[in-house]
């Protein structure tokens, strides 16, 4: 599946999958791709998926939308197009659509393993909240999403580093399992405690990197 990258000043924020049929892009929380900032308008960009073309509209009539540097009201999107709205980027990355839906991770479980939780009855029932998710930021699962709905997600190549977020009543927590280093958040060791993650919090076990995000 294609994907958008959105970024800010070279940092990478968020990566969204290319979905059939329209996608809007604004500050408008209820965007599909929503960007909290006054130099873009509440709906700024359309972008239409269908097959393997995707076309984006501008709908920002005074600001605009650029694509590779140049002001576009109609594009055919290609891979490797940068599109530039308000101070933020979105590079577009084109991915046939598979023919068969594989499920998500299984190709990638030499570097992540998804693992049940021990005897998970035993854990006390967790009040809804909000909806945590990972999303692979690296290697050929580039895009990928993985649902925290669980009260114990382990990860990581088991023998090599392991990390488990759990879910409690006041958020999730990472906590180091097994390996020589302990997971980084934001680029920072965590050590032998449990790290509360925030929306946006960037993980990595080993060499694979994550994104944390909450969705309501």
């Amino acid at each position: 599946m294609s994907h958008l990258t959105l970024a800010f000043k070279g940092r990478t924020l968020r990566i969204f999958p290319v979905t059939p049929g329209t996608m809007l892009i604004g500050n408008d929380p209820d965007c599909d791709i929503h960007i909290d900032s006054l130099a873009i308008q509440a709906q700024h960009t359309r972008i239409v998926s269908a097959g393997e073309n995707s076309v984006l509209y501008n709908l920002a009539k005074d600001v605009g939308t650029y694509v590779n540097h140049q002001r576009a009201e109609q594009h055919l999107l290609k891979d490797g197009d940068i599109i530039r709205i308000g101070k933020h980027t979105l590079n577009f990355a084109f991915e046939a659509p598979a023919q068969v839906k594989e499920p998500i991770f299984d190709p990638y479980k030499s570097m992540l393993e998804i693992q049940q939780p021990i005897d998970e009855a035993r854990l006390v029932n967790v009040p809804t909240q909000d909806q945590g998710w990972l999303q692979v930021l690296n290697g050929q699962n580039l895009g990928k999403t993985l649902s925290l709905h669980r009260s114990m997600t382990n990860l990581g190549k088991k023998g090599v580093a392991t990390a488990v977020i759990t879910r409690r009543t006041d958020g999730y927590f990472i906590s180091h399992l097994e390996g020589k280093y302990p997971p980084l958040v934001d680029d920072t060791p965590i050590g032998d405690n449990s790290f509360k993650l925030s929306d946006g919090d960037t993980i990595q076990i080993g060499n694979i990197r994550l994104q944390f995000y909450l969705d309501s």
